[in-house]
């Protein structure tokens, strides 16, 4: 993201359902500010998909392969 990070992280919880996230080839993520006190999981994505400019692994510290990526 233009000068801002976040984490994204799948979660497997029925509660959590309704909430948007990212899905990377059919797979949702939510996404988790972790710069702002109180935000709960699935922060909204207040940027355009287009200013996404790498999906990192962060133990292998590689960017991470995708065909297609949605936010809904």
């Amino acid at each position: 993201m233009p000068h801002h990070i976040f984490v994204i992280t799948p979660i497997n919880d029925q509660k959590l359902s309704s909430e948007k996230g990212l899905w990377l080839d059919g797979k949702k993520y939510y996404i988790l500010e972790s710069t702002a006190e109180d935000s709960k999981i699935g922060f909204p994505l207040h940027y355009t998909l287009d200013e996404i400019g790498a999906i990192v692994e962060p133990f292998s510290n590689e960017k991470v392969g995708y065909t297609e990526l949605l936010y809904k």
